[in-house]
């Protein structure tokens, strides 16, 4: 039973991807692939919060730059429910949007040489909303497709913030997670709406 793992440059586990996640989104990007329809900046986003954006973000980063050997960043643009995991790591975006800290310093590598990933970080709630309209943030998500093969981005939830949509919109395709059974379908077609 394959299992891909998200590891830090010392070894330290951040996250484990079971076979059938791995099985799923391997026939997800080499279907893409194979048609050239695999985009290089996807924004991931999900209806309501817990639907596990963030962990399909990591997941579909982790194979990509695994499987294709291209080299991947993955930021975490959710400052309304940053990973936890992270919580520890000083590399932040919102520390390069406050001129704390350089692009280059926030990127944190993992002992996959084509993966790097950068934390969302902390941010006051007054902030939020104006730093995803920032056209900083732009420019920074531009120098990120310069430098990388692919960009992707992990977005709030569609109807917990209306600072989704530009966040969203800072990559060319969008995917949407959906938690089957859970999120009701009149509420999926108002996020796609």
């Amino acid at each position: 039973e394959e299992m891909v793992e998200m590891r830090t440059v010392d070894g330290q586990i951040i996250a484990k991807f079971p076979t059938l996640v791995v099985n799923q989104l391997r026939h997800m990007v080499t279907r893409l692939k194979y048609t050239n329809d695999l985009p290089s900046q996807i924004s991931i986003v999900s209806t309501l919060r817990g639907e596990g954006n963030t962990y399909i973000t990591w997941a579909l980063a982790s194979i990509i730059a695994n499987d294709l050997q291209a080299s991947v960043c993955a930021v975490e643009l959710n400052w309304w429910q940053p990973s936890i995991r992270f919580s520890s790591v000083n590399s932040q975006i919102a520390a390069v949007l406050d001129s704390e800290i350089t692009l280059d310093e926030a990127i944190v590598k993992t002992q996959d040489p084509h993966f790097d990933f950068i934390p969302a970080g902390f941010l006051e709630p007054k902030k939020r909303a104006i730093y995803a309209r920032r056209d900083d943030l732009k420019v920074l998500i531009e120098q990120l497709k310069e430098r990388y093969d692919f960009v992707i981005l992990d977005v709030p939830a569609i109807l917990s913030t209306s600072a989704s949509i530009p966040l969203a919109s800072l990559s060319d395709h969008c995917c949407m997670v959906i938690r089957q059974g859970v999120t009701q379908i009149d509420s999926v077609q108002i996020a796609i709406e």
